[in-house]
């Protein structure tokens, strides 16, 4: 579907499809930011109230992500473009 629209810089994440077809999205910091204390690996009890706040509003936001890139995609996916 955009096979020679997108940017050669451009990737194939989340955020890159989001960019694409402008629809709100977190700074690509802000999930390098998040990914890292996810991968800390801490023992649910050892991440503070706050760090857990953080890492499920991120995970939040991709679903909301996901959603918005999936209604504007509704009619490629079920083939009546």
């Amino acid at each position: 579907m955009t096979c020679g629209k997108r940017a050669r810089n451009q990737g194939r994440s989340l955020v890159d499809a989001l960019i694409f077809f402008n629809l709100p999205h977190l700074d690509q910091e802000v999930k390098d930011d998040m990914r890292a204390l996810a991968l800390m690996d801490k023992r649910n009890h050892e991440y503070t109230p706050r760090e857990r706040k953080a890492l499920l509003d991120y995970c939040w936001t991709d679903v909301v992500g996901v959603h918005s890139l999936l209604s504007r995609l509704e009619d490629y996916l079920c083939g009546c473009p």
